[in-house]
């Protein structure tokens, strides 16, 4: 099947492999990929990407627990399902309505309030450590199968979810990947780049969000560090991207880079109504018993300490090469087919 070959990127500026089938980590159930280069930690209780660092830099940039949200932060965590690092929204990405919440949905959908199973433990074939996952969603009839693979020589990860609706009728949703980044990689200093360009801002009210539409970087401060997060992912399967961010104390707390099928934080009845914004579409629609796949990649690379940020990023013959913005860097990294 061809595959688009538009893709969409936002970029972050800041011994032999070993295989887990499912092990504890912070008291955690988890599944862990260790290769050469990075580590890959997925949570089992809410199916969140809760840590991807590199082997000789332990520094996590998915360092966030919506735990600081509770009512209690300051208590011991639970080993409840939660949202954490980069979490998974699915059937919907922001509120539910109200009838809907009167029957138990929450925001951002079931996906990270589930526990997930593994179904492929951890192997290593052909240079790459790869794994399944997978986890049903009772409320909206729905469930995902998760495929991750995790380059063993350099720390590159690529994830494939099926999603499948398990209704007898054909139905409308979202899918939001929901990665946030959180201190110490996250401070003042931390630089976010993305290709995005006409956007909205969340805060303005419905029916026109969109007016004054905003234009890529100006919608946000520019605030960068030693070490590049980056996401890719072809833009047929996430058309939108939404930057969210919250403050602690005056300090940067937590900042969500969210990719998706919907750029609006409203209800299902808003959308409906709203239909579309700059053309593009605010929600997806399955129907039933079908399943839709969805991919994207994320990668760590380390840069210069006066890196001045990513101008643009290529992928050409199995190769992404991301360029400096007003300098000389290029940086490459062999990644071979990214979607299958």
């Amino acid at each position: 099947m061809k595959r688009t070959v538009s893709f969409a990127a936002v970029l972050l500026l800041v011994s032999a492999s070993a295989i887990h089938a499912q092990t504890k980590v912070n008291g955690r159930q988890s599944l862990v990929l260790d290769g050469q280069a990075a580590t890959v930690v997925l949570d089992l209780a809410g199916g969140s990407i809760s840590d991807f660092h590199m082997q000789d830099q332990g520094l996590n940039p998915l360092q966030w627990d919506s735990w600081c949200f509770s009512p209690n932060p300051a208590a011991p965590p639970t080993p409840d399902p939660r949202s954490m690092g980069h979490f998974l929204c699915l059937d919907r990405w922001g509120p539910a309505s109200a009838a809907e919440t009167a029957h138990g949905m929450q925001p951002h959908g079931e996906a990270s309030r589930v526990l997930w199973t593994v179904t492929q433990a951890a192997t290593t074939q052909d240079g790459s450590i790869t794994a399944a996952m997978a986890a049903t969603l009772p409320l909206a009839g729905m469930s995902v199968k998760r495929h991750v693979r995790l380059a063993t020589d350099s720390a590159l990860l690529t994830v494939r979810e099926e999603v499948t609706n398990d209704n007898k009728l054909g139905r409308i949703y979202n899918i939001v990947q929901h990665p946030t980044i959180g201190p110490p990689f996250l401070d003042v200093t931390t630089l976010v780049d993305s290709n995005a360009r006409q956007g909205l801002t969340q805060n303005r009210p419905v029916p026109r969000p969109e007016e004054p539409a905003v234009y890529w970087p100006q919608a946000l401060k520019q605030d960068g560090q030693a070490l590049l997060l980056g996401y890719f992912w072809p833009t047929a399967d996430y058309p939108w991207f939404s930057a969210w961010r919250h403050v602690e104390d005056g300090q940067p707390f937590a900042r969500g880079l969210e990719f998706g099928t919907t750029g609006l934080h409203q209800p299902f009845p808003v959308l409906v109504e709203k239909l579309s914004i700059f053309d593009r579409s605010l929600f997806a629609y399955l129907d039933a018993g079908q399943t839709v796949v969805k991919s994207y990649a994320a990668f760590l690379l380390k840069i210069p300490e006066d890196f001045r940020g990513v101008d643009r990023i290529e992928y050409a013959d199995g190769e992404l090469t991301l360029y400096e913005r007003g300098g000389p860097t290029r940086l490459s990294l062999e990644v071979g087919q990214l979607f299958y």
